[in-house]
């Protein structure tokens, strides 16, 4: 259960001096939740362009893991003692059960406040009498979604994927509404809480030819138990199933849906953000009309829908394109011509000194000069190219390091974000301590009318609990600031790592730095296992070893991403030594494995099984031509029954050449 808040200080960007606000939001959901994230998004972006100074505080009743809310009592008095010297000008709801929630407790707890709601499902006609709400309804755009989706796939029949949520009936209920009036729609069947262990049966009892609208969420193992995430319960389902996916819901797209007309959370937000304005210009909330219509947007994935054959050209208009993955050619356009010429540059010149060994036979000396000619060129182009694959091993480089930078920038997302949460309550508890302090320094230690200031201010702070909690701050600040230490020093290790030159090497701390920069990469659900024997330094170019780790650990993580829920995955890395002048480092994955077929080709460079724009094919070409420049042996084995490993083996000392 989530009980934490996020303040929002949004200063007023007009030419002339407003009353400053304070702004109590209220979501349903957990803030990890990506529709909680873009209505926390729309609301932040949409109150900086007030004319008001607005502090915004976040609260989440996280709705969605504990639906029958047990601890509502709790979660109110949290908020009222939490927030009892705060002096609030307006309460923001998000969805459903937040709103149920305040219609039940707003005279108790925020009387007289008034409340703005978004993220509401269907319009209820009570909720427009109410003197003190106001807000924007959440219309899906359904029926839209499941004419495109027959038009596209010109099927008579489709599968309408829902659950038994509050949200998955509202859903539902507004699917028999348009059942019932509609027309020209397609014979519509209904599945409910499915699990990710009979979605594939289920479905297969159909035609894959039959378009598959995704309305709600599966259950994880039973059809009472919790929702799987709206974007892991979308790429189940593309794993399991061939039919074409659509959606109405944002959420879903990029996880493997055709798409459809989604609602966008942050856009819902900002219409809510325009209805608190003008309560705070000081428009009466009963004549602020609610909104019963909130705007929606074509969207559709570029992967999927060539994956099914559909020309972007016949999908409606304004649609916006996600996954719009450039080719190497497009992306590449400059060199590729660059390289051809320079190819068919080379082939002339060859047919040219073949015609000329050809006609001038008996003109030995002439043929001498043209030769020499020739060959001045031809080493003019092998220069050229050589330089050409320098600059593409710069660009796999660039590939890397951009692979480096994201998993850097996840591993230091999480302790500072919780260092920053800290930050402000270890202010508010600091500057009541003090001035704790200050009133047992001027106050009498006791008076003749009871409790003296002293100890009626140590009870409104709380005192034992501000004792209790602070060392547990200060404890995760601290966990935070370590965590950071420990990522900071092994990317030293490995920036430093990648210096000119020869240097004894210790492979281990190469190898455990690598995997700490992969490691937001890998997950958690892949077994890193180490058996590291005791390996003497190696010497070698640091960074060059460690391009090569990183190459061969990459494709083993991708690899093994591609396996089901329920199949061993594992990272097992060996090393030893090899005699007595040279070490071995094996890495084995439990991935699907390469086919024999291609197995020859994986080393060859521009060779890749990757789809066009996510692979260059010289990562293992680079890594193959290092190993040998360190007059070391690159191996491939195929695993039983499946899997592969890479083995790596390289002397101790490199000899010049």
């Amino acid at each position: 259960m989530v009980l934490g808040m996020a303040a929002s200080v949004l200063p007023a960007t007009s030419g002339w001096a407003t009353p400053s606000a304070n702004i109590l939001v209220i979501h349903s959901y957990n803030p990890e939740l990506s529709w909680t994230q873009q209505e926390q998004t729309g609301i932040d972006e949409g109150f900086q362009a007030s004319h008001h100074a607005v502090t915004v505080y976040h609260e989440f009743l996280d709705a969605k893991r504990y639906p029958a809310l047990q601890h509502r009592d709790e979660f109110l008095s949290y908020l009222h003692k939490k927030y009892q010297h705060t002096d609030f000008q307006l309460l923001m709801v998000a969805d459903d059960p937040g709103l149920n929630l305040i219609l039940a407790n707003h005279d108790e707890y925020f009387p007289q406040l008034p409340v703005v709601f978004m993220g509401v499902n269907h319009i209820q006609e009570e909720l427009l009498h109410i003197p003190w709400l106001t807000g924007v309804f959440e219309t899906h755009s359904v029926e839209e979604t499941i004419l495109e989706a027959k038009r596209q796939t010109q099927s008579n029949n489709l599968i309408v994927l829902g659950d038994s949520t509050e949200t998955g009936q509202a859903h539902l209920k507004k699917l028999a509404q348009i059942e019932a009036q509609g027309e020209n729609l397609p014979d519509i069947t209904v599945v409910k809480d499915a699990t990710p262990e009979t979605i594939a049966q289920t479905i297969e009892a159909y035609s894959n030819d039959w378009p598959v609208v995704l309305s709600g969420q599966l259950r994880a193992d039973k059809t009472t138990g919790a929702l799987v995430p709206f974007e892991a319960s979308a790429e189940i389902l593309r794993a399991q199933i061939k039919n074409p996916i659509y959606t109405e819901s944002v959420m879903h797209l990029g996880h493997g849906v055709v798409g459809g007309k989604v609602l966008e959370g942050g856009y819902h937000a900002a219409q809510a953000v325009e209805l608190a304005e003008q309560i705070l210009d000081g428009v009466p909330v009963a004549q602020i009309k609610a909104i019963t219509t909130s705007k929606n947007q074509w969207m559709f994935d570029v992967t999927e829908l060539k994956r099914f054959n559909i020309s972007q050209d016949s999908l409606p208009d304004n649609s916006i394109l996600v996954n719009e993955r450039l080719s190497f050619y497009e992306q590449n356009r400059q060199l590729v011509w660059y390289v051809l010429s320079i190819f068919i540059f080379g082939m002339l010149t060859i047919l040219v000194l073949l015609d000329a060994i050809r006609r001038q036979k008996q003109a030995e000396r002439t043929l001498e000069q043209r030769v020499s000619e020739r060959t001045n060129e031809l080493s003019n182009t092998l220069a050229e190219l050589k330089q050409t694959q320098a600059q593409l091993i710069q660009t796999e480089k660039l590939s890397s390091l951009g692979q480096l930078v994201g998993g850097i920038a996840h591993e230091f997302n999480n302790p500072l974000t919780f260092i920053a949460g800290n930050i402000d309550i270890l202010k508010d508890y600091g500057q009541n301590l003090f001035h704790l302090i200050r009133l047992y320094q001027t106050a009498p230690a006791t008076t003749a009318k009871g409790p003296s200031p002293t100890h009626l201010y140590a009870q409104d702070i709380d005192l034992d609990y501000i004792q209790e909690d602070m060392p547990k701050i200060l404890q995760s600040v601290a966990h935070g600031a370590k965590r950071i230490e420990t990522i900071v020093r092994s990317l030293q290790s490995f920036a430093s790592a990648d210096e000119q030159g020869i240097k004894p090497t210790d492979l281990h701390q190469s190898l455990d730095n690598t995997l700490m920069i992969l490691k937001s990469r890998a997950g958690n659900d892949i077994d890193i296992v180490k058996d590291y024997g005791k390996l003497p330094p190696v010497s070698c170019e640091p960074g060059v070893i460690n391009q090569i780790f990183m190459q061969i650990l990459l494709n083993a993580i991708e690899a093994i991403h591609q396996l089901g829920k329920d199949e061993k995955k594992q990272i097992l890395i060996r090393t030893c030594p090899q005699g007595e002048n040279g070490v071995t480092v094996s890495i084995q994955d439990t991935g699907p494995g390469i086919p024999p077929a291609i197995q020859k080709k994986i080393f060859d460079p521009f060779f890749t099984t990757k789809p066009v724009g996510k692979g260059t094919g010289l990562g293992l070409a680079v890594a193959y031509q290092y190993i040998q420049q360190h007059q070391g042996s690159l191996i491939f084995q195929p695993n039983s029954p499946q899997g592969s490993t890479f083995i790596i083996q390289l002397p101790l000392t490199r000899t010049k050449t």
